[in-house]
């Protein structure tokens, strides 16, 4: 959760070191939702 009208940015990686920028947005609640749809892997994936 974030105040209202703070820009926020989500990142990925794909080794934890390296980050690219997916999405920038001002959100005007401080609930809300991203969904990946694009994304290859699942966190369980990642930690085994």
């Amino acid at each position: 959760m974030s105040r209202a009208g703070l820009v926020l940015t989500v990142e990925s990686s794909t080794d934890l070191s390296n980050w690219q920028p997916l999405q920038t947005f001002t959100p005007t609640t401080t609930l809300n939702t991203f969904t990946d749809t694009n994304v290859s892997g699942r966190i369980p994936d990642l930690l085994t």
